[in-house]
């Protein structure tokens, strides 16, 4: 049953899926900028029939495994588990706000609630109605809470009638003959598909007559046209299966195929097309709302085009990604030279590569100076030439200038530096932009050489790019950004979108227009003069992402009514007013509020107990052109906004109070979005009282006499059954805690309080009972994971820090080949040690004191590992080490190292310190790899 039912799957979707196999290998070279999504990127399938996007800016797709739902993140895949009456489903119907249907290939239907999806309501009404088991409804419209469709078997462009519609409130159906057609004409149509079904169907006759007479087999394969009364006006046999249709807003008609996507310019169907996505077989093209494209396909997966209008250059023969530095006008065309010093010509028919420089150098000259004899001798020199008034001409090279005039040199300047760019104001000054700096040389060239010009006092700077307008002159250079000068007087622009950013090239476009080519992408510079002194009004930037083939450009000029780009793959082009899409505000929304005992949803006020004081804030903003950082940015009650790029933020340890989260999101080039906010409120705790913080300090010094009696108790029991009661022992001497620690952290805290510190307090209070709660755990432990016993240290570290303020620091390094997890250690072993050094080693220090703790695999013996716990402290002579007060804690550890040594029956287990007075200790405990 399974199989014959797959089988008839295939065959009725078979239309979507068959491509033209001799274009595959073509497939992905497009001109212009495009980003494939496929199932290495999380989608179910590749075979994507329909794309819808909702209000959110969610984008939805109809793929043979499912439906799928993209927010700018992540794909995910709803299947018949999640609602869906079906698992293969064709095409959307948008209904009321953020709702929709989907057509299944059973016959049935599926709708998105705005949450979830949920089988049609009236679904075995539907299946009443279907013509055959083979058979599959599909959308012509909706309106008035009523979906129209009709039965299809095959990719078929006409209305098949009857036509049916069906109530999706009460569910009561009606069957409709052509009269239907007239009423559905009147429908806004969102699928141009549909407008051309109804079409179809209004002139089928005219149509059939028309195919009857120029002998066309295939309804399928002709592109129609209408008037703006609906009635057949032009045709063309597209020699493919014709899928679907998009107009643009400039009137071009964009036809979907198995064989790619034909582009008739202002519909105009006497012209040969563009054709884009060559050789993929493409079901549909939407805009966005930024309008960017989104395209799908039946074998590719989906495509987003951020950009159609940004063409990449790729004619035929052309080596695509070869990097281009320079560009120029000529009276053919535009002149562009590679980065192998090749030279190509662009005419507005054809690309002819230079092979002689005479030819080449032509291009620089009007009629009355074409010579052969001219001073250039090499292809380089011909690009880098300017021509000067009264018939002169100059040509730069790394090594100097030649001037000539009517082919004889005039005049030769030697240097060492390199020329990056030359041009002329309207006093015949020459500006030179050079390695070195900015030169400037006044006319009469062959008695003059070029002058030093500074910035801002400084002279060697490099000059990449130099052009002139009616007033002064545009630098664009990597050390100052982009520069005005005019006369002595000079101004350099300091925006935000310029910062970090090398200036490669300047083309001025108009009065109030600059075109900046930088390593970061092209910048397009709005601005007016104030009183001689330019301002910039707004800087517009482009990359990758808005549909650029790089963001690395090398040069900018304006030829053919398009900008050209010289870039590091390549050039491409546009109309100035087509670069930018329509900055669109991304859609945002708070998913739910997270603590440490349950999750909320979103909700205006919530309310939470005093254990839940650890909230995380979880939330999702939709857009497909993402900062590369500062998409979000957040802040809670009267705090600074803070810019992030996470989904979720964290407020750990909160005290109780009323909180108050906004947040917001932007795209590039977009303004911040609506404030979503959320208020939760944190009940206060006893524990934040008063009376219990006294209370607990009491409580702490009967705890602390009570332990320290139970400690002196168990250790003369140790020492009178050393040998009985080793195991007992081992577990005593674990319970250890410096009773000292404790006296001075209850002291430290009793002060807090009388100074009214009371946050520091509770803060503390808090730190240290979880500490003491650790340590009374672990005590009933013969072994924990060194993970637990590295966490232990680090809080307790951390505490005597907060005593001793700025005294020390500590380093811990835990060798890579150890397991964190799963390596077992004897618990408070460290702790004693660490207690001594930061109490008697640091003794009467004031600061910069370190404690460096190191946890090695032995390098000599397998089943042994070292921690070495070093410190720059006082140091002692180990000689005076039985009568110092030291001893004891030392003492305890080098016991319970003899008992652990005794116990695994290892002699290799071992206890090692080292100290020098003035200069610091070094403690080595030699452990047993204990998994």
């Amino acid at each position: 049953m399974q199989s014959s039912m797959y089988k008839s799957q295939q065959y009725l979707i078979a239309f979507l899926t068959i491509l033209l196999a001799s274009f595959l290998s073509i497939a992905q070279n497009f001109g212009f900028k495009s980003y494939q999504f496929d199932t290495d990127d999380g989608l179910p399938s590749s075979e994507i029939y329909d794309l819808h996007e909702d209000i959110y800016g969610n984008i939805w797709l109809a793929t043979d495994r499912g439906i799928v739902k993209y927010d700018g993140y992540e794909f995910k895949s709803y299947d018949t588990k999640d609602g869906l009456a079906n698992l293969v489903n064709f095409s959307f119907q948008p209904m009321n706000d953020d709702t929709f249907c989907v057509n299944g290939l059973d016959g049935s239907l599926s709708y998105w609630n705005g949450n979830s999806f949920e089988p049609f309501a009236f679904n075995d009404t539907l299946k009443d109605l279907r013509a055959s088991k083979g058979s599959w409804f599909d959308f012509i419209g909706f309106h008035n809470n009523t979906i129209y469709f009709q039965h299809i078997t095959s990719h078929n462009w006409r209305i098949i009638f009857p036509v049916y519609s069906i109530n999706i409130c009460d569910g009561t159906t009606t069957i409709h003959g052509e009269e239907i057609i007239s009423f559905l004409n009147n429908i806004p149509q969102t699928d141009q598909i549909i407008k051309r079904r109804i079409n179809i169907a209004k002139n089928k006759k005219a149509i059939n007559d028309l195919m009857k007479k120029n002998n066309i087999p295939y309804l399928n394969q002709i592109h129609f046209q209408w008037d703006t009364e609906n009635k057949f006006k032009a045709f063309r046999n597209m020699n493919t299966d014709i899928i679907g249709l998009y107009v643009d807003e400039n009137k071009n008609e964009w036809v979907t195929t198995k064989a790619g996507v034909f582009s008739f310019e202002n519909r105009s169907l006497t012209i040969e097309p563009s054709i884009h996505f060559k050789g993929i077989g493409v079901t549909s093209i939407s805009k966005s709302k930024n309008g960017s494209l989104w395209v799908t396909s039946t074998d590719n997966g989906i495509f987003h085009v951020p950009n159609f209008a940004i063409k990449k250059y790729q004619p035929k023969d052309w080596i695509d990604g070869e990097t281009f530095y320079k560009l120029k006008i000529v009276d053919d065309g535009l002149l562009a030279m590679s980065e192998k010093g090749m030279h190509f010509l662009l005419t507005k028919n054809q690309l002819k590569r230079q092979i002689d420089y005479t030819v080449v150098s032509s291009y620089f000259l009007n009629a009355k100076t074409k010579n052969t004899n001219t001073s250039i001798h090499n292809y380089k020199e011909a690009f880098n030439s300017l021509l000067l008034k009264n018939k002169k001409f100059l040509v730069f090279n790394s090594t100097g200038f030649d001037l000539s005039a009517n082919g004889k040199r005039t005049a030769q300047l030697k240097y060492g530096f390199r020329t990056l760019s030359v041009t002329t104001d309207h006093k015949e000054n020459i500006w030179i932009a050079t390695s070195e700096g900015l030169f400037k040389w006044t006319p009469d060239y062959e008695k003059t050489t070029p002058n030093l010009v500074s910035v801002q006092g400084i002279e060697d700077f490099r000059v990449n790019d130099v052009k002139t307008d009616n007033n002064g002159i545009w630098l664009a250079t990597p050390k100052f950004g982009l520069v005005y000068k005019k006369d002595a007087q000079e101004h350099i622009f300091k925006h935000e979108k310029l910062k970090n950013k090398v200036l490669h090239a300047v083309f001025k476009q108009n009065d109030s227009t600059l075109w900046l080519g930088s390593n970061k992408g092209l910048l397009k510079v709005k601005y007016r003069f104030n009183k001689e002194t330019p301002v910039i009004e707004y800087i517009e930037l482009s990359t990758i992402k808005d549909g650029l083939i790089s963001n690395y450009i090398n040069d900018i000029t304006f030829w053919d009514d398009e900008i050209w780009l010289a870039t590091d793959k390549g050039l491409c082009h546009f109309q100035p007013d087509k670069l930018y899409t329509k900055p669109i505000i991304p859609s945002l929304k708070i998913d739910f509020i997270e603590t440490n005992t349950k999750q909320s949803s979103h909700k205006k006020h919530i309310t939470l107990q005093p254990n839940e004081n650890d909230v995380t804030i979880h939330y999702t903003g939709i857009s497909h052109n993402k900062p590369k950082k500062g998409f979000y940015r957040y802040k809670i009650n009267d705090k600074s906004w803070v810019e992030t790029n996470e989904r979720k933020v964290s407020f750990l340890d909160l005290n109780h109070g009323e909180y108050t989260f906004k947040v917001q999101c932007r795209s590039d080039n977009s303004q911040w979005s609506n404030t979503q906010q959320i208020v939760f409120k944190i009940e206060p705790h006893f524990l934040e009282r008063i009376w219990f913080k006294v209370f607990t300090v009491c409580s702490a010094f009967i705890v602390i006499f009570l332990v320290i009696l139970r400690y002196k108790k168990n250790w003369q029991k140790k020492l009178e059954n050393e040998n009985r009661l080793r195991k007992s022992e081992l577990t005593t001497l674990r319970n250890q805690m410096n009773p000292h620690f404790m006296f001075n952290s209850l002291t430290a805290i009793q002060g807090l309080i009388y100074k009214g510190e009371k946050l520091e307090a509770n803060m503390y209070i808090g730190e240290f009972s979880r500490l003491m709660r650790k340590s009374l755990e672990y005590s009933k432990l013969e072994n924990i994971s060194l993970e637990e016993e590295i966490q232990f240290i680090e809080n307790y570290l951390e505490l005597e820090k907060k005593r001793f303020k700025a005294l020390f620091e500590y380093i811990i390094t835990v060798d890579s080949e150890l397991s964190k997890s799963s390596l077992q250690v004897p618990p408070l072993l460290i702790q004693p040690l660490l207690e001594n050094a930061i109490k008697h080693g640091f003794r009467g220090a004031d600061e910069n004191k370190l404690i460096e703790i190191s946890i090695q695999k032995h390098q000599h013996i397998n089943d042994i590992f070292e921690v070495t716990i070093k410190d720059n402290g006082n140091g002692f002579h180990l000689k005076h080490l039985s009568n110092s007060s030291k001893s004891m804690g030392l003492g305890i550890v080098k016991d319970r190292i003899g008992l652990i040594r005794e116990n695994f029956n290892n002699k290799e287990v071992a206890f090692h310190i080292e100290s020098e007075l003035g200069k610091g200790t070094i403690i080595r405990l030699l452990l047993p790899l204990n998994t």
